[in-house]
């Protein structure tokens, strides 16, 4: 009776741990993947200056855009953000830089900028690394969201005080324009 009383305490314990464990897992995989895409929403940030002062000139009546994109920009990069606080705000960049580049669409003079040629071309680098690193993260948190809110583990999860983590979703502007060259006006 003890005996089978003690192998029942045994088997829950190494249940939790290895709940517990997997939990921590997850949640590691998810802040390694937001990391990697971290890079290149950095080097996004890098460039958008350079973007700015290039329309700048040309886009005399899109000064609210450019307001918010520079806004937008500076949220993003704050530090103090968490994970989840991060990728709503990038996803609130994403979507103003796509106005951007809509918006350019109307000033045929800007496409024909040397600078903002080679800008665009890097910035198409950019988006693309920053699509693929979309993917994975939004995978790790598709695994760690699923862990979270399914039995047992949501027990173990509610006493970690974990919570489902935010999606990075694709701007509206991109899911319109597959393939992310559209986005910015290469024919």
């Amino acid at each position: 009776m003890t005996i089978g009383l003690i192998g029942l305490i045994l088997v829950l314990g190494l249940a939790l741990v290895s709940m517990y464990n997997g939990l921590i897992k997850k949640k590691n995989f998810v802040n390694e993947a937001f990391s990697g895409m971290d890079v290149a929403l950095k080097k996004r940030h890098d460039l958008l200056p350079n973007l700015i002062e290039t329309v700048k000139a040309y886009m005399k009546h899109e000064k609210d855009l450019l307001v918010k994109l520079t806004e937008l920009r500076s949220r993003a990069m704050n530090p103090k953000l968490t994970i989840d606080e991060r990728v709503a705000a990038e996803n609130q960049l994403g979507q103003a830089v796509g106005g951007i580049m809509v918006a350019v669409e109307r000033y045929p003079d800007i496409k024909a900028n040397t600078n903002f040629m080679q800008i665009q071309e890097t910035m198409n680098e950019v988006e693309f690394e920053i699509a693929s690193a979309r993917k994975l993260y939004n995978a790790k948190v598709t695994d760690f969201n699923n862990a979270v809110e399914m039995f047992p583990t949501n027990i173990m999860a509610k006493f970690m005080n974990l919570t489902k983590r935010t999606f990075f979703e694709i701007p509206v502007e991109q899911k319109e324009n597959v393939d992310v060259k559209d986005l910015f006006g290469n024919e």
